[in-house]
């Protein structure tokens, strides 16, 4: 299991000359974990250890976080896979404004070489870095032969012949195809978080919630989804889950809210997994709440039904 080194002023004497591989991991698909076996072969080769770079908040974020690419993984989200993959070393640097204008050049001299003295770097096709994503493969290749240190591209990895991306995830993310997006992960769709105070609207509704942040910027999906939740008993229970902004009360905010089926405990404060099964409905704003409260209620039927089908009784 990889231990998380925060910072490059965490960097210990153990963590140096490491094959490695920077990137955002954001979904931690099937090619980012083919990237990791890949490198887990060559620490094993080399008797060195393995490390992954990774950034927080993602550059696109920090940059332009109206405009930023919708997370499919939550920072922690992201930790959770990451660190049951076959790695050493999880390292992640603070996106800032001295990375954010640190030139490709100069990023590979002082941190790729003077911090972490890399001797193999494994990075996709697209890979970019460095002020304005100056940097590509070719150039990373070019000072890999200056600095003596090994720079492999990985080959794309495909699924139904369709190549498999963060990009791709959340085009399908978008129009609910839980499927592809399954097969892409390798895993189920899933988002965690903890459990905070809402403002009771659901409970006024008949509905109760619990109520899950979400990271800032756009959600990767939108609308009523069958769900799963997990981490409040030993057995998964079946759930019924809006995603988005709520259009019908105006709120901006981007919020995970949870209805469990026939369950009345006190559950703030505490983490929970919602794993996605299918979606209902897209997310509509309606006229009134009591128009709502009426839709909810047809949302909580074709919940259940959904749920009797997979034998899940209530």
């Amino acid at each position: 299991m990889a231990k998380i080194i925060r910072g490059l002023h965490n960097i210990k004497a153990a963590h140096l000359g490491s094959v490695a591989t920077i990137g955002n991991f954001d979904g931690v698909h099937l090619g980012h974990q083919a990237i990791v076996k890949q490198l887990a072969m060559q620490a094993k080769l080399r008797r060195v250890p393995s490390m992954i770079i990774t950034f927080e908040p993602p550059p696109g974020n920090f940059l332009n976080l109206q405009r930023a690419p919708a997370r499919i993984t939550s920072f922690r989200d992201k930790v959770q896979v990451l660190k049951n993959l076959p790695i050493d070393w999880l390292l992640v640097l603070h996106f800032n404004h001295q990375l954010a204008t640190i030139n490709a050049q100069a990023f590979v001299h002082e941190i790729i070489i003077e911090k972490l003295k890399v001797c193999y770097l494994a990075v996709g096709q697209d890979f970019r870095f460095g002020y304005q994503r100056q940097g590509d493969l070719n150039l990373l290749e070019k000072l890999g032969r200056r600095y003596r240190f090994d720079v492999i591209c990985t080959p794309t990895l495909t699924v139904d012949n369709q190549r498999v991306s963060s990009t791709q995830i959340r085009q399908a993310l978008a129009k609910a195809d839980l499927e592809k997006v399954k097969k892409f992960l390798g895993r189920i769709y899933q988002i965690s978080g903890r459990v905070r105070h809402g403002q009771q609207l659901g409970r006024t509704l008949g509905c109760p919630t619990a109520n899950i942040a979400l990271p800032q910027g756009n959600p990767p999906l939108k609308g009523v989804f069958t769900v799963i939740v997990t981490g409040l008993s030993k057995y998964p229970l079946p759930a019924i889950a809006n995603i988005g902004i709520r259009p019908t009360i105006n709120d901006s905010q981007p919020l995970l809210e949870v209805h469990i089926f026939d369950f009345d405990q006190n559950i703030y404060g505490q983490y929970i997994q919602i794993t996605f099964l299918q979606q209902i409905r897209e997310e509509v704003k309606f006229c009134s709440l009591a128009e709502l409260q009426v839709q909810i209620n047809k949302d909580c039927e074709a919940a259940k039904r959904l749920f009797l089908l997979y034998n899940v009784k209530f």
